[in-house]
């Protein structure tokens, strides 16, 4: 892509356009807009830099966003699609265009559309090394609804946060693109810096700055497949993922094939989770005795919580703050199961300990061992 200046905007655009673009943002310049060449660029560009700095600002935002749309063959052909997707009716000369007066045409015309390919061209020029991809999803529309949007903000903020120490503010946008993709934009405060600011023209200061920094979710709900674009490692990677998964698609499951755990284990963080067994079965009652959380890419983050004095949800509850770290990106890293059977004399307590990937349940005598294994195999606790 080919570095923007207003000068080339101005180039750029047939001079209809660009005379109607600064009238629709309440600027009649003092123009021959009949001319061309460098006196007539020159002409406005002087005038441009003329205007208050604010309006000025906003004018040079909007050529900015003209001039990415315009710079690539492959946002035309979006702008195409997303038209008939619609409803809006362009004619074949329409296309006649050149690239600019077609991204300027849109702008002025179809502004409630401007603003989706402007965010569908920034997603496409995104580098393609940071995009993170799983499939065998279901293949079915996301549930973006406004309750599942508050639970994303926080399992976000929540996380990065408690990795990085920034991202506690988030604003998400939504956006379709065609009949099968969805388009999430993640946008979180990055840490604070230093800015140089000019105040009021003329003075210069020094300025604390606080900049935003942004995390795309693309779901492509016909294939089944979900891509992430974020800077970062493998563990902050997978566990964004997953938390998508979860919030959004309403999936508990590990995302990553090359790791796929024996055991799904995830569903004990939840203190409404049941057990299914039955009196047929020889148990009577099945309890959660420890369990032990990490978040995904903290280091020093694992906590034990034990069934002993107190419920250890009420203990969770009272550690864990839900408004500020969600228990959809914490991590079952292992857990100990009591199982009271009934009948058993000696043997009716037993416990097992269950991690992701390795269980000593196969270390019980065989009957006991066919009990328990069917408990924890109806009980959703086998990875399929």
């Amino acid at each position: 892509m080919t570095s923007y200046n207003p000068k080339k905007v101005f180039r750029a655009v047939s001079n209809e356009l660009m005379k109607e673009f600064f009238a629709k943002n309440g600027h009649e310049l003092e123009v021959d807009w009949t001319k061309s060449g460098k006196q007539y660029i020159g002409e406005i560009f002087r005038q441009f830099i003329s205007l208050p700095e604010n309006e000025c600002g906003k004018l040079e935002t909007l050529m900015h966003e003209v001039h990415d749309v315009a710079s690539d063959d492959d946002n035309i052909a979006t702008i195409r699609k997303e038209s008939e997707l619609r409803g809006i009716v362009l004619s074949d000369d329409f296309w006649e265009w050149k690239n600019y007066d077609i991204a300027m045409l849109i702008y002025l015309k179809h502004e409630n559309m401007w603003d989706t390919i402007v965010r569908f061209a920034h997603a496409d020029r995104l580098p393609k090394r940071s995009w993170t991809a799983r499939i065998g999803l279901p293949k079915e529309k996301a549930d973006f609804s406004e309750e599942n949007n508050d639970e994303l903000k926080k399992a976000i903020t929540g996380y990065m946060h408690q990795k990085e120490g920034r991202g506690k503010y988030c604003y998400i946008e939504y956006f379709e693109r065609g009949k099968e993709l969805e388009y999430y934009f993640v946008y979180l405060n990055n840490f604070t810096g230093l800015a140089m600011h000019w105040e009021k023209n003329d003075e210069f200061k020094l300025l604390p700055n606080r900049r935003s920094f942004e995390i795309v979710f693309v779901f492509n709900r016909k294939e089944g497949k979900l891509e992430l674009n974020s800077q970062g490692d493998r563990n902050l990677k997978e566990t964004l993922l997953m938390t998508f998964a979860k919030v959004i698609l309403g999936i508990d499951a590990e995302l990553n094939p090359d790791e796929k755990p024996a055991y799904n284990i995830g569903c004990l963080k939840d203190r409404n989770f049941v057990f299914k067994f039955g009196p047929e079965d020889g148990i009577s009652r099945v309890l959660v005795q420890t369990l032990t959380l990490s978040i995904p890419g903290c280091p020093g983050s694992r906590r034990e919580y034990e069934e002993k004095q107190s419920n250890l949800y009420d203990a969770m509850d009272r550690e864990i703050n839900k408004e500020n770290l969600p228990l959809s990106i914490c991590k079952v890293e292992k857990a100990k199961l009591y199982f009271k059977l009934e009948g058993r004399g000696r043997s009716n307590s037993q416990t097992i300990k269950i991690s992701r990937n390795s269980c000593d349940v196969k270390n019980k005598p065989e009957k006991i061992r066919a009990l328990l294994e069917k408990c924890l195999k109806e009980s959703g606790l086998y990875a399929a």
